[in-house]
């Protein structure tokens, strides 16, 4: 099932607020960084109580509410440059430039057919329905449908259809749902992952990917400003660059690492959070 925003808003049964919630923001490959603040948020026995994910944050908080996280890392940095590949190589499929049936065999790998229902922590990702141009979040149903909803960067993966509606990137409306994360708890880490413009190769010639990529960077940092703009109490936001390509999932381990370093920067600030009355 998929809830609108403002269903959850004006929801009758309107769950109480939890006291912690983790926003994860989008970035391919550069969002395995996720990974990395996890470990490091568990070594400090900090455990999140909403997960709230959009696009690849969709699909590691997806992977750790289902206590497959490690399984997850294990798979991404046992595969080198020629297998990421093949799993996303260019084959035009029905709405999109890559056919999803093998990105999808990888996830029900570790998941199977799991229900969002069945996982021991709330867990949303976020989505935006073609149709309506609205944003939803996903909080029932198949969990591996739902990361692959908000993970369909449009024109490379095909939208999902559920319920009568086209579901696409999160990122496209939303790229870091802190406003989800206020909803349903009274404090949020969020994380944003970023890539500099100023550090992106120059080249004599743009190709489609690249022109998307940088188009996107632009237009998610204005997104994720503009957001954060509302929100000031009860907020830790860990703002991780990480300059590698949407498709490099064979630089994971980097993006892991670096996810590590920034997060224990953060976390006295983190710790704080979580003891605040």
């Amino acid at each position: 099932m998929v809830e609108e925003k403002k269903e959850i808003k004006k929801g009758a049964k309107k769950k109480v607020k939890e006291n912690l919630a983790l926003v994860l923001s989008g970035g391919g490959a550069r969002g395995m960084a996720h990974i990395g603040v996890l470990k490091v948020l568990g070594k400090n026995n900090i455990v999140p109580n909403v997960i709230i994910g959009t696009s690849a944050g969709s699909m590691v908080g997806g992977m750790y509410a289902a206590g497959k996280l490690a399984e997850f890392e294990k798979m991404l940095t046992s595969k080198n440059q020629r297998e990421i590949k093949k799993i996303a190589a260019f084959r035009p499929h029905e709405g999109g430039l890559i056919n999803p049936d093998r990105f999808e065999k990888e996830i029900r790998k570790l998941i199977g057919n799991k229900k969002i229902e069945e996982l021991d922590k709330r867990y949303f990702s976020t989505a935006v329905d073609l149709l309506s141009g609205k944003e939803v979040w996903i909080d029932k149903g198949d969990l591996c449908q739902a990361i692959l909803a908000s993970s369909s960067i449009p024109l490379l993966l095909p939208p999902v259809k559920k319920d009568g509606m086209l579901l696409v990137d999160g990122g496209l409306q939303n790229p870091l749902a802190v406003d989800a994360g206020f909803k349903l708890a009274n404090k949020v880490i969020a994380i944003s992952i970023e890539r500099s413009l100023e550090k992106m190769p120059k080249k004599e010639k743009y190709g489609f990917s690249d022109i998307a990529e940088r188009a996107l960077t632009i237009l998610q940092g204005e997104i994720v400003e503009n957001a954060l703009k509302k929100h000031k109490k009860n907020l830790v936001i860990i703002r991780i660059e990480v300059n590698m390509d949407t498709v490099d999932f064979h630089k994971a381990k980097e993006a892991i690492e670096i996810g590590e370093k920034e997060t224990e920067k953060h976390i006295e600030e983190i710790k704080k959070l979580v003891l605040a009355e």
